[in-house]
């Protein structure tokens, strides 16, 4: 399990956080500075957007599968929340530094897909070896990007008494394919 005062890793992903040293001369002038890192985000799927992976179309074709071994875990909020926290790291000046903005509950990558799947009323029977994925995207793409395990857990908005709207897997996909109206 990971929360934000764990030690850095190796990789690019974990790369990503030698940029939050380059706030260290905002923060020694004195100046709150909060590093949002995100896992994936949950959202109902957007009126602009042409991507057909964006709109579920990979698993209503019942094509959605684990990858790998399905053992590593994933990461991921709720749109809703992801915008919650973000103001919230705005506002409150309990919060400064790296935040996590994931769900409490992280699940691995063969519940993400049987949820998903579930969810759009599609079975989720298909995988794709980690070899294939490795021959697709390269070694370290594939091994980085979508076969590393990361239990990420929002430990400081738990402390600053962050409460998610959708803590829970089945609940902010509920949420993200329910229809919205319009005003």
């Amino acid at each position: 399990m990971l929360d934000e005062a764990s030690q850095q890793g190796t990789g690019v992903l974990a790369d990503l956080a030698l940029l939050e040293q380059s706030t260290e001369p905002a923060t020694r002038r004195g100046i709150r500075v909060v590093t949002i890192r995100t896992g994936i985000v949950l959202a109902a799927p957007g009126a602009r957007t042409e991507d057909p992976c964006c709109r579920g179309a990979i698993f209503k074709l019942g094509l959605g599968a684990r990858l790998g071994d399905g053992r590593q875990w994933t990461s991921w909020v709720a749109l809703d929340d992801e915008v919650a926290i973000i103001l919230r790291a705005i506002d409150d000046t309990r919060l400064s530094g790296p935040v996590n903005s994931t769900a409490p509950n992280p699940v691995r990558n063969a519940e993400l897909t049987h949820v998903i799947a579930n969810a759009l009323g599609r079975q989720s029977r298909l995988a794709v070896p980690a070899t294939v994925l490795r021959l697709a995207l390269g070694r370290g793409a594939a091994d980085e990007l979508l076969l590393a395990s990361q239990r990420v857990l929002p430990q400081k908005l738990a402390d600053a008494g962050y409460v998610h709207a959708y803590a829970e897997l089945r609940d902010a996909l509920a949420a993200a394919l329910a229809p919205r109206r319009h005003l």
